[in-house]
C-alpha cells in the first residue's frame, strides 16, 4: 500500500496516491474498531500511522492550495477506537487454550504427556481455573473505568496493575503462581502506541489547518487551531524557520521526534532525479 502510493506520487499521479491512502486508512480504521485480535490491532495502528506520515510528505510537495481529499479519514481517534479490551480478552482466551493444550491441570489432554510420574503430578496439580482467574486480574486494568477515564483525557500515566497471586492462592497452587510470576507481555505499550497514533493524526490535522490558513503569521495561525487538533499528552511544536510541526512520541522505536512540513516545498528545491 505505502509503496504503491509513494510510486503513484513520484509518477505525478498524486491524486491517485492520496485517494489510495484515504481508502486504505478508512478500511484499517474500521477493522481496528471491530477486531478482537491484538495482532490486527497493532498492525492497523502501524499502517494508519505510516499512512498519515506519507500523506503529509505528499502534501508537502504539492501546491499549498491542494487539499487533503479525506480529512475525516485522518481525523484524531474517537474514544471507541481506544477500546482494546476485546483484543486483550481474546489474548487471555488464547493463553487459556495454550495452557490446556500443554496439559496444565490435566495431562490426559496432552498429545505427548511427560513420561515421568513426578512431572505428570506437577502438571496435574496446577489449578487451571485459578491460573486463568489470576491472569484475568492482570488484564483487567485495560477494561476498567479508570482506563476509560484516562482515554477521555489522553493521559499516559500507567494504571496500577493488580498483584499476581495472593498468599492463599500461592499456598493452594504454588506451581501455577510460579508460572505467572515469570511475567508476560506489557500491554501498556499498545495503549501508548495508540496515544502516539492519535498525536500523529492531530499533527497531520494541524498541517492541513496551516495549509488552509496560510496567510499571516505562522505561529499565530498555529496557536489558533481548533481544540480537537490539540492534545494534552503530546505537545505539538512549531518551527517557522523550517515550516515544520513536530511531536515527541512515547514509543521511540520509530524516532524521537516526528515532523511534518506545513508549507509546500519550493519547486526549485525538489529533486527530480
Amino acid at each position: 500500500l505505502l509503496t504503491t502510493a509513494a510510486l503513484l506520487h513520484i509518477e505525478a499521479n498524486s491524486d491517485a496516491a492520496l485517494n489510495a491512502l484515504c481508502r486504505a486508512t478508512s478500511t484499517w480504521r474500521r477493522l481496528r474498531t471491530n477486531t478482537d485480535s491484538l495482532l490486527v490491532d497493532a498492525l492497523g495502528v502501524s499502517i494508519i500511522s505510516s499512512a498519515a506520515q506519507l500523506v503529509s510528505d505528499i502534501l508537502s510537495e504539492l501546491p499549498a492550495d491542494k487539499a487533503l481529499p479525506c480529512p475525516q479519514v485522518f481525523a484524531p481517534l474517537a474514544e471507541n477506537e481506544f477500546n482494546q479490551c476485546p483484543a486483550l480478552a481474546s489474548e487471555l482466551r488464547s493463553m487459556e487454550n495454550s495452557w490446556r493444550s500443554k496439559g496444565f491441570g490435566d495431562t490426559s489432554t496432552m498429545e505427548n504427556p511427560p513420561s515421568s510420574w513426578f512431572s505428570r503430578q506437577i502438571f496435574n496439580q496446577i489449578d487451571l481455573e485459578q491460573l486463568v482467574r489470576v491472569a484475568a486480574r492482570g488484564f483487567s486494568p485495560w477494561c476498567s473505568l479508570a482506563h476509560s477515564d484516562r482515554i477521555a483525557v489522553r493521559r499516559a500515566e500507567r494504571l496500577p496493575t493488580p498483584d499476581g497471586c495472593r498468599a492463599i492462592e500461592k499456598i493452594w497452587d504454588p506451581t501455577g503462581c510460579a508460572i505467572l510470576t515469570r511475567g508476560g507481555p506489557d500491554f501498556e505499550r499498545y495503549y501508548l502506541r495508540l496515544l502516539d497514533l492519535d498525536a500523529r493524526l492531530r499533527l497531520l490535522g494541524s498541517v492541513v489547518w496551516m495549509r488552509q490558513h496560510r496567510a499571516g503569521d505562522a505561529r499565530a495561525i498555529f496557536e489558533s487551531r481548533p481544540a480537537f487538533l490539540q492534545s494534552a499528552g503530546h505537545e505539538v511544536e512549531i518551527d517557522p524557520a523550517s515550516s515544520t510541526l513536530s511531536v515527541r512520541p512515547y514509543d521511540k522505536k520509530h524516532g524521537d521526534v516526528w515532523e511534518m512540513r506545513y508549507a509546500a516545498i519550493p519547486a526549485s528545491t525538489l529533486r527530480l532525479d
